[in-house]
């Protein structure tokens, strides 16, 4: 959801979110972000298809790396489930249905794919 879209109205914007994404902030080269990042040695490598708002590649302030990018995913699952679907369903609103069911199938995939991801963060 973006506010202010030029089709919102105060009714959209307090209707409920159909999708969602969550992202990891990425501190991309040439932005101040990596550059403090790297004088601090907070980045944890430059493997650049990590730099995707999908990984974390940097140590964080307040919480382990891993830990970040697991409940991240897992706060994906916990939008994109069955009650997101089935919320969709009574309403007969099928593509978000059909949409949530994707996205729910796709979280899963990518929380598989996230753990060695983790496991690396973790050593």
């Amino acid at each position: 959801f973006t506010a202010s879209w030029p089709v919102s109205s105060v009714v959209s914007i307090g209707s409920g979110l159909d999708s969602v994404q969550f992202m990891i902030l990425t501190p991309l080269p040439g932005t101040a972000l990596y550059d403090d990042l790297k004088a601090a040695r907070r980045l944890l490598h430059t493997d650049w298809s990590k730099y995707d708002i999908n990984h974390v590649v940097y140590k964080t302030a307040a919480i382990k790396p891993q830990h970040l990018q697991v409940e991240t995913i897992k706060a994906m699952e916990r939008f994109y489930s069955l009650g997101h679907f089935w919320r969709h369903m009574k309403s007969l609103d099928l593509f978000y249905a059909a949409f949530g069911l994707y996205s729910r199938r796709m979280v899963k995939k990518a929380l598989k794919d996230i753990q060695d991801y983790a496991h690396y963060l973790n050593q």
